[in-house]
């Protein structure tokens, strides 16, 4: 048993209605999630693995379909680093597993039928901003992914640009005022990624969020107006980013102010990429 993980068997209450079982109980343990999602895995198809710094995870595998499970350890501090479990877990095994940080997870949807999966996140995604996991299309030649399409939300982006960031550089942070940017971090190389809401309207206000995105988890980021962004390379080589913004920068034909409140060149900022 992977240290800090835990598994706890869902008990079900079953009358001539069907059956009820608690997923989640905060008299039971320390865990505070402050959000949650539901996911529909197709058959054959895993999700991850990757890992998160600083987010655990409140997995709840219930049914409809089952899942193979695999978790990694691969903190240096933990007394079982190094260890590896594999499970089956959901409608053969009803199953919450918290993942602390630090240890790799992902699992595959096995059998013949769509699974479901549960997760109550004790990080909260910031409203507005948009993170999607690229899907790649492997084979003989490379991989292809899809990085932007009009037919899945409103976004409307008009330009586009690349940048390479030297290892230990960071850009930002930084807000539009306007514009909402699109970024792709595909790779080559890694970012930490830093987000922070700052927006007055906004359901959560003052929420941060700290992602490792690029080539070992390739994302796909839409960052809103009012949303304080900034990135950093990590790892030893330059990392690659793509931006496909729904503002054409300092306007039609370059003559309009940019629309930037440079955190990053303030002395008394709050915004800090470390």
């Amino acid at each position: 048993m992977i240290h800090g993980v835990i598994i706890k068997h869902l008990t079900l209450h079953e009358d001539e209605r069907g059956w009820l079982a608690e997923i989640y109980r905060n008299d039971e343990d320390h865990y505070q999630p402050v959000m949650g999602y539901v996911s529909v895995t197709h058959p054959g198809v895993a999700r991850g693995p990757h890992e998160h710094k600083y987010q655990s995870d409140c997995f709840v595998f219930a049914g409809p379909g089952d899942f193979e499970l695999h978790l990694w350890d691969r903190r240096e501090d933990s007394p079982t680093k190094g260890e590896y479990m594999k499970e089956v877990v959901g409608q053969s095994n009803q199953t919450m597993v918290i993942v602390p940080p630090g240890v790799v997870y992902g699992y595959k949807a096995i059998g013949n039928q769509d699974a479901w999966s549960i997760n109550l996140a004790d990080k909260q995604l910031i409203h507005g901003v948009i993170i999607k996991h690229l899907t790649l299309h492997e084979d003989e030649r490379g991989w292809l992914a899809e990085i932007y399409r009009n037919d899945e939300d409103n976004y409307q982006p008009v330009m586009g640009y690349i940048s390479v960031t030297h290892p230990g550089v960071a850009r930002g942070p930084h807000e539009h005022k306007y514009q909402s940017d699109c970024f792709v971090f595909a790779g080559p190389g890694d970012f930490e990624l830093y987000l922070w809401d700052r927006r007055e309207d906004s359901p959560t206000k003052g929420a941060y969020m700290k992602e490792v995105v690029g080539q070992s988890n390739q994302t796909m980021v839409i960052v809103p107006p009012g949303v304080v962004h900034g990135y950093k390379a990590i790892g030893n080589q330059d990392a690659w980013s793509i931006n496909l913004a729904d503002k054409l920068y300092r306007g039609i034909n370059k003559t309009e102010e940019v629309d930037e409140i440079r955190w990053e060149q303030m002395t008394d900022s709050p915004y800090k990429i470390s």
